[in-house]
């Protein structure tokens, strides 16, 4: 629950002391993701080395190339960017009444009077102890405590067909998806899935459903939602800044009809974080216009936004600690040898984020091919739907699709296993936001943070990449937290993390 301040105000990021439920249901299939886990490890080096090949030719890489998720170019740092305020205690909570449209745009500017002395020393004073906190504060967040485990617990499982040692990847060291199909996507109604054999999963998006495969590996996460009364404002005010934040970027000539059709469905998304994409010789940040990259702030500047962050990142670490470590000691490093990159959220460990603006986010079928193929995806919906009869999330590797009520979160393995939306209703709404990783971050490090024509070029190169691709598939697949192994993952890890002085 949340804590309140000796003012009154409830103050909660929704972190790692958050439990999301008092019970535990675990969904699990006959199903294995193993092989397309391997399978997507054995293809990630084609993409890479013609992503290198890119990268060491004088090619421009054209602003408009055909898939949106390689729109990344090296940039310099901004400076001015503030740190997301996920530690400022929310104003008190007051009866709210929907209006049917933001108002950034539709109201005039009125200029607020000038503060007093006095107010502006306490406001100065207020964001000197912010920052510090956030410096000081442990990297990604708290770290769960053995005591926040304490009322949890497991009922029986329900299992897929699907086994996690048949994950995919694009090959070459097994750092990316593999690539996904040119042919249009398809958008999978309840009718068409129920009628093919799929099984449908009932969910209120508000207790923890896990899903594991055949071998009792946890391969999908339904995370719900955290306990407390205000979760509801929360999402209401992430739909409120999406909104806004479309209707203004459309009214500013920011965002243009024609950028709303892509890969992933028919809708505005605004993006914000680091990869390395084609044409990038080393990690970055990624470049956006500046009137662009005002609105992608006004979003992670958002209070409400970093609370949603800060709880798809602690339901990561709770049920894929190994995977999370990984994450952790991959970015860490990533962070201190390149001090210009910007974390998106000091609250969570995802480097990269996706804003679906709405008003009606529907995916339809794709994989997410430069995702790591054995990396989660976070997925937090908001929106006005009937989740009954639509909004689903579809895994077809798992043979299975979930209601996805609004305010809920979901974890999947985006990089390996397709996935989409059912249709909504054309009167309703949905928003949703989206936390993951490229895996070309994780390459990058392994190969000393260089590239792997670099790596080579070195006495001992083609060993030292052999080692670090190694056994590629068997590490990624043991990353994977089995159900019966959970509470010895978590221990181990969150031991070994505070040793390093996290917390």
């Amino acid at each position: 629950m949340g804590r309140f301040t000796r003012s009154g105000a409830q103050w909660s990021p929704y972190e790692f002391n958050e439990q999301t439920s008092t019970a535990i249901d675990v969904v699990q299939t006959d199903a294995s993701l193993s092989p397309h886990i391997s399978k997507a490890l054995l293809n990630a080096d084609n993409h890479a080395a013609a992503a290198e090949a890119l990268a060491n030719s004088n090619i421009i890489v054209l602003e408009n190339f055909e898939d949106p998720d390689e729109e990344w170019e090296d940039e310099e740092p901004v400076l001015s960017r503030p740190p997301t305020p996920f530690s400022r205690a929310p104003s008190p909570l007051t009866p709210l009444t929907r209006s049917p449209s933001p108002s950034i745009d539709s109201a005039p500017m009125v200029s607020a009077s000038v503060p007093g002395y006095k107010h502006r020393q306490s406001r100065g004073h207020k964001a000197r102890r912010q920052k510090k906190r956030a410096a000081e504060a442990p990297a990604f967040g708290p770290l769960p405590q053995k005591r926040h485990s304490q009322g949890y617990r497991e009922e029986r499982p329900h299992k897929t067909t699907f086994r996690a040692i048949n994950i995919r990847s694009s090959g070459n060291g097994g750092w990316n998806g593999p690539r996904a199909s040119r042919k249009s996507a398809t958008t999978r109604r309840v009718k068409e899935l129920l009628d093919n054999g799929c099984r449908l999963v009932e969910w209120d998006g508000r207790d923890t459903k896990l899903i594991v495969d055949a071998d009792g590996r946890i391969v999908a996460i339904l995370l719900g939602r955290p306990e407390g009364e205000d979760w509801d404002e929360v999402i209401w005010e992430m739909e409120n800044i999406l909104e806004a934040v479309r209707k203004r970027g459309m009214n500013r000539g920011v965002l243009k009809q024609k950028d709303r059709r892509h890969r992933r469905g028919d809708f505005h998304v605004l993006r914000g974080g680091i990869t390395k994409g084609p044409g990038q010789k080393k990690p970055g940040n990624l470049a956006h216009s500046k009137a662009r990259r005002k609105l992608v702030h006004l979003i992670t500047s958002n209070f409400h936004v970093g609370r949603i962050a800060g709880f798809q990142s602690s339901g990561f670490a709770r049920y894929a600690p190994k995977l999370y470590e990984y994450y952790y000691n991959t970015l860490h490093g990533l962070y201190e040898k390149q001090p210009e990159l910007e974390q998106l959220f000091h609250n969570s460990i995802f480097p990269t984020a996706s804003f679906n603006l709405g008003p009606d986010v529907v995916t339809p079928e794709h994989l997410d091919m430069l995702n790591l193929p054995h990396g989660m995806c976070a997925v937090t919906s908001g929106g006005n739907f009937d989740y009954k009869r639509g909004g689903h999330i579809f895994m077809k590797q798992l043979n299975l699709f979930c209601e996805f009520p609004s305010g809920s979160t979901i974890l999947l393995l985006s990089g390996s296993c397709d996935h989409g939306n059912t249709p909504i209703a054309k009167n309703e709404t949905r928003y949703s936001m989206t936390q993951y990783a490229a895996g070309a971050l994780f390459r990058w490090a392994a190969y000393g943070y260089q590239s792997a024509t670099s790596l080579l070029a070195q006495l001992g190169g083609e060993a030292m990449k052999r080692e670090a691709d190694g056994e590629q598939a068997a590490r990624a697949i043991d990353m994977l937290s089995k159900l019966s192994e959970l509470d010895a993952d978590r221990e181990a890890v969150f031991a070994r993390l505070r040793s390093q002085n996290m917390l």
